[in-house]
């Protein structure tokens, strides 16, 4: 209510404590593995309880890297609701699968886990037309040491920013939009997403400045 009020943006990653408790998407790589699960619904039972949020107070909220079909699903509907919500999802979403695990590749221990390929064909389709505003690079560097752990107890990240760019244009391209386009998700996007939180950068959005 209180950001609300003050027209004030709350920025929120949709997913349940308790539920989200393990350490792989809940699934047949998973099961094989023998990895605790996080299931969809650690996911939509956040995303239920922040849309009913905002229908309620009508607070603008944004959707930290959504990760699951069942998740668009909501937001589409949300936003054909009207109600004032922004989402983004990040390039490991979009080009990973748990298939990527592999062999307990540690390096694959991410938050949130890497979901099956039809999640990932949701979010991919979802950031072309528009559901998903934005697509970040979830940059959260790891201590090498932290990584060299079985895959249950290393620390989730991965480096990410380097490969925000390349990735967003493959991702363009496999999906068949125009260069302008596929790079407005990273550039002139996230800049809507954000709106008044630039402040005095706002001045100088899309101006070269010398010093």
């Amino acid at each position: 209510q209180y950001a609300s009020t003050c027209n004030y943006a709350v920025w929120l990653r949709p997913q349940d404590g308790w539920l989200g408790k393990g350490v792989a998407a809940s699934g047949a790589v998973a099961t094989r593995l023998g990895l605790s699960g996080v299931p969809v619904a650690a996911e939509t039972v956040a995303l239920l309880t922040i849309i009913e949020l905002v229908r309620t107070t009508g607070a603008r909220v944004h959707l930290c890297r959504l990760s699951s079909a069942a998740g668009v699903a909501l937001l589409r509907a949300a936003k054909a609701e009207g109600l004032p919500i922004t989402a983004d999802v990040s390039i490991n979403s979009l080009h990973l699968t748990d298939v990527d695990i592999g062999f307990f590749n540690p390096a694959m221990r991410l938050t949130p886990p890497l979901r099956q390929g039809s999640d990932r064909d949701a979010l991919r389709a979802a950031l072309a037309d528009g559901t998903i505003d934005a697509l970040v690079s979830d940059h959260t560097p790891v201590e090498g040491d932290a990584k060299q752990l079985p895959f249950g107890e290393a620390e989730p990240g991965a480096t990410g920013l380097e490969l925000l760019l390349s990735l967003a244009l493959k991702w363009g391209a496999d999906s068949g939009l125009a260069l302008p386009a596929a790079l407005a998700r990273v550039t002139s996007d996230p800049v809507r997403v954000l709106g008044d939180a630039l402040g005095s950068l706002a001045s100088s959005a899309g101006k070269l400045v010398v010093g």
